[in-house]
């Protein structure tokens, strides 16, 4: 069962490697996941373009956003320290 939808999604088998007659060299593909991912990216996508049109996330927020990351911020912390301790 997803937890998203609460129903019961048929598997579908998709040969990995290895040998064909033991389980685990098949990986289980559900269809409603693949579309449940396609809306979840789409949604996503929206959201992303509605937080960053709105400037409704402060600049200290580095994760989760296009174009920055925490490198950037562990960078920025370490220039801070630096200042403050020359």
């Amino acid at each position: 069962m997803s937890p998203i939808t609460g129903l019961k999604e048929p598997l579908l088998q998709s040969f990995k490697k290895n040998d064909p007659d033991v389980l685990c060299s098949y990986r289980g593909i559900t269809l409603v996941s693949c579309l449940l991912k396609l809306l979840t990216g789409i949604l996503n996508w929206r959201l992303n373009r509605l937080v960053e049109n709105n400037d409704i996330l402060r600049d200290a927020q580095f994760d989760f956003r296009s174009g920055s990351t925490t490198t950037e911020a562990i960078f920025l912390l370490n220039v801070i320290i630096q200042t403050f301790l020359n």
